[in-house]
């Protein structure tokens, strides 16, 4: 199978397709963050919106003037034949494949997952991580296919195409099985270099840093960036418990300026223009002009093309191993790997996936 292969397929059957319907009542699946989204959205769209249902609502609970239920109060309070269940579950824990299979017993009259519903609503409704509508990916096909053709070994090539296939059509069954467990240290490649010299972006509470330790990984030098002040305060200790290293508290970009950011005190917090607090950014080759680090990781919620390019200094002097996560933008599926490529430093590229539904998905770059 090749990345042509896949989105000439996937082409043709979106032409053959009609406009799809969305039929009411509706019932939103899950009460999330992503769940509000989508009921507020429907609602102002002017649909008939039941309620949410969610498998940890409390008793009598209602938000927005719509009540939340388990699923199963639902079914034994009215027939679910003829309701459209829209499930709004976006996150990289959750078996989506497994999930949709189990709704699609409850006796809706049709389940919409979450692709399907964003290429319904795609040209009104904001895109959210690599989710997105379709003409994204079908209008890119000459830098997706050069991605492809980059690739070093089949795996990789393989999970490209699964990749693809899943964000145009809503198959969850495309995708490969993830595996959280070996996430910036894969198990089918080859070890880092040790002692380990590692920049650590986008750091959160050390998680990284620890798995690495249990993967037998030893550090000479430890530098890592957390703009958020509640996982910078854990970030510390466990850089200390790992035996010491520098930790900044703050982001990264192609050059120093201050960022507005959204300090969630989880993995989630990011820069964005909605985010109430103030940080500083630096970039790495200002920070660390003189460190030479054998690995760069990053997973800083979006700001990775800025961040690379504030490193580029870094990179062609010392070549370091990347582990750069490439699933928080669709384009960053092939900017990221083309951005790398066009230095012209002879890295060899590969894919893996470690969460569900195509997030966690991890660009590696070795020298």
């Amino acid at each position: 199978m090749t990345i042509h292969t896949v989105l000439s397929q996937v082409h043709q059957t979106h032409q053959s397709m009609h406009p799809p319907q969305l039929a009411e009542p509706i019932l939103v699946y899950g009460a999330g963050s992503k769940g509000k989204q989508v009921a507020t959205f429907l609602l102002a769209q002017g649909y008939d919106v039941i309620g949410m249902a969610d498998t940890t609502a409390k008793e009598h609970q209602i938000w927005n003037n719509l009540p939340i239920r388990p699923l199963t109060d639902w079914h034994k309070e009215r027939s679910l034949r003829g309701t459209t269940l829209v499930v709004a579950i976006h996150n990289y824990h959750v078996d989506m494949t497994k999930l949709l299979q189990e709704l699609s017993h409850i006796g809706a009259s049709r389940v919409i997952n979450p692709v399907e519903f964003q290429m319904m609503f795609h040209e009104h409704f904001p895109s959210a991580y690599w989710l997105s509508g379709p003409d994204v990916y079908q209008e890119q096909q000459g830098n997706i296919e050069a991605v492809f053709s980059l690739l070093a070994d089949e795996r990789s090539r393989d999970l490209l195409c699964r990749i693809v296939e899943f964000r145009l059509t809503g198959h969850y069954a495309a995708l490969p099985k993830a595996s959280p467990e070996d996430q910036y240290c894969p198990a089918d490649l080859p070890r880092w270099s040790e002692p380990l010299r590692i920049i650590d972006a986008g750091a959160f509470d050390g998680d990284t840093l620890r798995s690495l330790k249990r993967q037998g990984y030893a550090f000479e030098q430890i530098a890592a960036f957390e703009p958020d002040p509640e996982n910078f305060t854990r970030l510390s200790r466990c850089v200390e418990a790992l035996g010491g290293g520098i930790c900044l508290p703050c982001g990264l970009a192609q050059s120093s300026r201050q960022a507005h950011f959204d300090a969630a005190g989880t993995g989630s917090s990011r820069i964005s223009d909605l985010g109430t607090q103030m940080i500083q950014c630096v970039s790495i080759d200002e920070a660390l002009p003189s460190y030479r680090p054998t690995l760069i990781k990053m997973d800083i919620e979006g700001a990775e093309p800025d961040a690379l390019q504030g490193a580029a200094k870094t990179i062609a002097t010392t070549r370091p191993a990347l582990a750069i996560s490439i699933y928080h933008d669709p384009a960053h599926l092939w900017q990221l790997p083309l951005l790398i490529h066009s230095w012209q430093l002879d890295y060899r590229f590969h894919l893996r996936m470690h969460g569900e539904s195509s997030f966690d998905t991890v660009l590696y770059a070795l020298p």
